[in-house]
């Protein structure tokens, strides 16, 4: 009987903790799909005024992506 509530009491810890990474998970999947929209806009825009020929104004925009998301990858 012992026995049984000790186990009980392992797999509601066990549940609780793989909720808790889940979350944690979730949570620095949605950041990191906020982040890499955010930079491929702000890339787009590099993009724009690098074609009408605001080189100053698209590498600013070029040094904005890279802060927002150092390890770019297209």
């Amino acid at each position: 009987m012992e026995h049984q509530k000790n186990l009980r009491w392992v797999v509601i810890a066990s549940v609780v903790i793989g909720l808790i990474i889940g979350l944690y998970q979730a949570e620095s999947f949605t950041c990191d799909g906020k982040k890499i929209m955010k930079s491929k806009i702000t890339c787009n825009r590099h993009e724009f005024l690098n074609a009408s020929g605001d080189y100053e104004g698209a590498w600013q925009k070029l040094e904005q992506a890279l802060v927002i998301r150092p390890y770019w990858q297209r």
